[in-house]
């Protein structure tokens, strides 16, 4: 019905709004959420002026700056799934560039790492998509051996993923 998708909506809403919450307030790089109402969430704004922050696909990077990114990138991840969450989607196409530092975006569709059987899988894809940004840009992992000792030291099930 339309009031139960309004209220799904809503619910998502919600979710992402008090998840951008507990990452701002925990030094994580997001967009500080500022309010919400049933269709919207208002954010700080990543930019210069009318300009919108570029995309970290859209951007070359300094010599010597790919190490530095990609750690605070990893630091991200990790707050994530301390909290028990996988961003999902995550890939240089979602991650804001501006002045030298990264800002993680577009959370509507992070699983709960513990009950989505799905959710080891997105989180290998979402290190590997990154890893491979980053790669080109001239630093280099192993995203699979990455993906395995995080998941293993915050989730804890070493298991391969399905």
């Amino acid at each position: 019905s339309k009031r139960g998708q309004a209220a799904t909506q809503t619910s998502w809403l919600m979710h992402e709004f008090t998840l951008l919450q507990e990452l701002h307030a925990r030094g994580g790089d997001v967009p500080e959420p500022l309010e919400h109402g049933e269709q919207a969430l208002l954010m700080e704004f990543i930019g210069d002026g009318l300009d919108a922050a570029p995309t970290l696909n859209d951007v070359v990077l300094e010599p010597g700056e790919a190490q530095r990114l990609f750690e605070r990138v990893l630091f991200n991840v990790e707050l994530l799934l301390e909290l028990g969450w996988v961003h999902g989607d995550l890939s240089a196409h979602n991650i804001l560039y501006q002045h030298g530092r990264i800002i993680l975006i577009d959370f509507p569709q992070v699983v709960d790492c513990r009950s989505n059987h799905k959710a080891r899988s997105l989180f290998e894809r979402d290190l590997t998509r990154v890893a491979e940004y980053f790669a080109d840009a001239g630093w280099s992992v192993d995203p699979r051996r990455l993906a395995q000792d995080l998941w293993a030291k915050h989730v804890g099930d070493t298991d391969s993923p399905e």
